[in-house]
């Protein structure tokens, strides 16, 4: 049966064009995706990219998303979790990174929406 998402939505245009990987039913609702592993890591990686950003990661367009990724690469984030997180709008199944979150730590407070704008303006600029 599907399920109402709160990330996961067929007004998302990230998901739209992966059908096979977020299959979406008649059931009309906010979310209206049937359920499966890639839907559940999908929720769960991007809870995690939230509590990082500091707000709603699913809404930012792609450009920015891997602008985010690519950010997270340069301050240390272990390129094995960044694969795993690029893979929720790929064809791949999605992974759990759980084992991998550890590795935040020492970057966490780097990982916020206002340092990325920050640093990413600065060099910009230069």
């Amino acid at each position: 049966m599907p399920f109402c998402s709160k990330y996961l939505s067929r007004m998302n245009p990230s998901i739209s064009d992966l059908p096979g990987k977020y299959k979406l039913s008649n059931f009309r609702c906010s979310g209206d995706i049937i359920p499966n592993k890639d839907t559940d890591l999908y929720c769960y990686i991007i809870t995690v990219l939230n509590t990082l950003f500091g707000r709603e990661t699913h809404r930012l367009p792609l450009e920015t998303f891997y602008d985010y990724l690519e950010y997270l690469r340069r301050i240390g984030v272990s390129t094995e979790l960044i694969d795993i997180i690029s893979d929720i709008y790929s064809n791949k199944h999605n992974t759990n990174p759980r084992d991998l979150l550890d590795g935040l730590e020492p970057v966490f407070y780097k990982c916020h929406e206002s340092v990325f704008k920050s640093l990413t303006k600065q060099r910009r600029c230069q």
